[in-house]
């Protein structure tokens, strides 16, 4: 019995770390203010944020990312370069 509790254990742990690799949540108090998401197999990461004053509507591309504003809503997509690079 306790090898099983062992390995559930260790299995959430491993999960944990796994997530935190791949995704984070910002926030200010209770409030959440962000989220940084690493899509997994991929190198495109996301980070978007609600911010306290609106921004307006559009986006921007720049050299390996694409940037939007919709409203108190901002956010950007990126092609992070491989190790080593």
């Amino acid at each position: 019995m306790r090898s099983i509790a062992n390995f559930v254990h260790n299995a959430g742990l491993d999960l944990r770390e796994t997530l935190a690799q791949h995704f984070d949540l910002f926030h200010d108090g209770h409030k959440p203010v962000a989220i940084y998401l690493r899509i997994p197999f991929t190198p495109i990461s996301a980070f978007i944020e609600l911010v306290t004053a609106p921004v307006g509507f559009g986006h921007k591309r720049g050299a390996g990312q694409w940037e939007f504003f919709a409203g108190r809503l901002q956010g950007v997509f990126c092609i992070e370069p491989a190790a080593g690079q």
